[in-house]
């Protein structure tokens, strides 16, 4: 059986199997007469498949077309459009006529909400997808039985990415924290998640139906603000470019803009973890031992939680991949059980 994990978010579908790992953006347009547009031989990180006798774009080409990513439709999982987000993915992790053993992931208001609906639309089912191939310009039939399906919030994955080895069992080195208080931030562009553990159990999170903003409105702010005040036009992607560099170019000069994000980050990380000591049933966050993070924010964000919380935190190895990654070890780790 073919072990493949799915991370399903609301700005990216991530996914993995045993020595591959990619991701696409959230994002689906379905135009026949601009799906049908000729692509560059050989650009393969353009998406496109066939279902159900309809052509889309998935990702970065239906990006181009539409422009956004509508995370409004992130709600309604049992859509043909979270369905072909799911199907896409393994369509391009799988050769076809696999028995596969699906591990994938909801936020966590979705999961309490619907996660037995979402596991039901793909367990014990067989499905078709075509999946473009660009450089030979054919689709390629994807035919595949799911046998078994997982679903887990976000956060539960990162954890296990966190704890066991490759092959599924315990690190070693990590075990103290099966007796310890543990609380995992998944920071993702639109929203964050919270994954806790009172030693070894599930610890509630309250309010999982308020949601806790990710990093998306800060972006925009800095954008604005760069815009604003350089009189410039800074566009979502080249304003992540300028972030990572610490500043813009505006003719010949470079216009250091470490102070904007500054102020941005620290507002944002000050927003998530007064959300976070609200939701959290611990009686005090200095009773967590662990404080994990994980997604695409953690890294950019490690510093200035910190600093919120006056005490260190720690980030998941492969943060953005934390949940894809640590879905494929789970399923390893079920194989031992069985064993």
């Amino acid at each position: 059986m073919l072990n493949l994990s799915i991370d399903y978010g609301r700005s990216s579908v991530k996914y993995a199997k045993e020595g591959t790992k990619g991701l696409f953006s959230s994002a689906i347009y379905n135009d026949p007469e601009e799906v049908n547009k000729e692509l560059s031989v050989g650009d393969v990180d353009y998406i496109k498949v066939r279902f159900n006798g309809e052509e889309y774009a998935i990702g970065d080409l239906a990006l181009e077309y539409d422009g956004v990513i509508n995370t409004a439709n992130y709600d309604d999982i049992e859509s043909d459009r979270a369905k072909i987000f799911i199907l896409t993915a393994i369509g391009l992790l799988g050769n076809g006529g696999e028995n596969i053993k699906l591990m994938t992931t909801l936020s966590a208001d979705q999961y309490n909400n619907k996660k037995e609906e979402f596991g039901k639309q793909f367990e014990k089912k067989n499905f078709s997808i075509d999946v473009y191939d660009s450089e030979s310009d054919v689709y390629d039939k994807k035919e595949f039985y799911i046998k078994e399906v997982y679903v887990r919030q976000q956060g539960f994955y990162a954890f296990m990415n966190h704890l066991l080895n490759r092959d599924g069992s315990v690190n070693i080195s990590k075990s103290n924290i099966l007796d310890e208080n543990n609380l995992v931030i998944d920071i993702g562009e639109y929203s964050t998640d919270l994954y806790a553990t009172k030693k070894d159990k599930l610890e509630r999170i309250k309010n999982v139906d308020i949601r806790i903003p990710g990093m998306r409105d800060s972006i925009d702010k800095i954008r604005q603000k760069i815009n604003s005040k350089y009189s410039c036009r800074l566009e979502n992607y080249e304003v992540l470019n300028s972030i990572q560099e610490g500043f813009i170019r505006k003719g010949n000069d470079k216009i250091k803009i470490d102070k904007i994000i500054n102020n941005e980050y620290s507002s944002v990380a000050n927003i998530i973890v007064e959300n976070v000591k609200d939701k959290i049933n611990f009686t005090s966050i200095d009773n967590v031992q662990n404080i994990l993070l994980c997604g695409g924010g953690a890294r950019p964000l490690k510093g200035y939680i910190s600093n919120c919380l006056k005490r260190e935190v720690s980030v998941i190895d492969n943060p953005r991949f934390a949940n894809c990654l640590g879905g494929l070890k789970a399923a390893k780790m079920d194989e031992i059980a069985d064993e």
